[in-house]
């Protein structure tokens, strides 16, 4: 046995990788842990096998996108004594390339490039200590790079996607070829990320058909969710700050669809809703949740769940992550009552080429 410490925000990281390692559930993963480790806050036994299976892909030192014999600055620097720095850097230099192969986008992204630079990674600089402009560094490269990757659709062989957890499991060879077939879509279309052909449709794979609500009739329903979230009383819109933090989210939110779905596995449908994560459809991600009041404001949290919803051989599962910050997957989802469990199933990685 090996003794790793582990930072508090990779906590769930390792449970999602043990419960996969495990093939248990989420929760179930979490008790196995908490009964096999003394100090769960802050450290974790961990066999060399599961260390290996959560390790991040290594990538080869190969140097950034440009000559590190020029660096003129304290970001360039940064990045050239970083391997992972530098590999952030070729990544998004390389959807950059792909992204101004394309006539009718070369203007703004050129422009938008020049500005990033200019501003929000040149902001890095002020960070006080080394670990901090990497750590800032870091987080302006996988924004940036999102961006030049929701763009659309890039050209061929640009992106590739490989199935790295899941290969026992038919479903996660099935989607990741899928992924690999399809043109992502746009982040603005609120739809799947990566739609369903009939290939997909022939091997169980079908959508969720989804009704968009008018505004009108989506005001109730969002004063229910908004409450539920804060654990809010009825009454709680009295004060001037509430009605503006009240009125923020309903504008914000671009988008209610709902849908009749046993979500919960109780054998009655229910009224399932969903909106874009933040509101808009920028990472076609969204909040899917249950309409009944009958259920507790404590317990609310565990009627919700994230992704995109869709169905393979009847049953129900959800896709998750962004490919633009290669943190894919595929959960199974399960529960009872008002309690709904995702199981961990696939793990899929992104590949860009240069």
């Amino acid at each position: 046995m090996i003794y790793i410490p582990v930072c508090m925000q990779n906590i769930r990281i390792a449970i999602f990788r043990f419960s996969i390692y495990m093939d248990l559930p989420m929760i179930n993963a979490l008790e196995t842990l908490h009964k096999n480790t003394r100090k769960m806050r802050f450290w974790m036994w961990l066999t060399p096998a599961m260390f290996s299976s959560m390790a991040l892909a290594s990538e080869p030192n190969i140097g950034p996108s440009f000559d590190c014999r020029k660096s003129s600055n304290i970001i360039e620097e940064a990045i050239c004594n970083d391997e992972h720095l530098s590999f952030l850097d070729r990544q998004m230099n390389t959807l950059y390339k792909k992204n101004m192969e394309f006539e009718d986008r070369r203007e703004s992204v050129s422009a938008a490039q020049k500005e990033w630079l200019r501003s929000e990674r040149a902001m890095c600089v002020r960070r006080t200590t080394k670990s901090r402009i990497r750590a800032c560094l870091a987080s302006s490269y996988r924004e940036r790079s999102k961006e030049l990757f929701m763009l659309g659709r890039l050209p061929p062989g640009v992106v590739e996607y490989t199935l790295s957890k899941g290969r026992m499991y038919e479903l996660c060879g099935q989607y990741v070829e899928l992924m690999n077939r399809v043109d992502f879509n746009p982040n603005a279309s609120c739809g799947l990320s990566y739609p369903f052909d009939e290939t997909a449709n022939a091997n169980g794979l079908s959508e969720i058909q989804w009704e968009v609500m008018r505004k009108e009739e989506s005001i109730e329903v969002l004063r229910f969710y908004w409450e539920r979230i804060g654990k809010r009383s009825p009454d709680s819109l009295i004060t001037e700050e509430s009605q503006r933090e009240y009125r923020e989210f309903i504008e914000n939110v671009e988008q209610l669809s709902r849908s009749e779905l046993d979500l919960n596995f109780d054998g009655v449908k229910e009224s399932v809703y969903r909106f874009p994560k933040g509101g808009a459809c920028k990472s076609n991600q969204f909040v899917h949740f249950i309409f009944d009041r009958s259920i507790p404001a404590d317990h609310f949290e565990r009627s919700k769940i994230y992704g995109e919803l869709f169905r393979y051989k009847g049953r129900m599962y959800s896709f998750y992550g962004s490919p633009a910050t290669n943190f894919l997957g595929v959960n199974e989802i399960y529960g009872d009552e008002y309690f709904l469990n995702e199981r961990y199933l696939c793990d899929f990685k992104v590949n860009i080429r240069g």
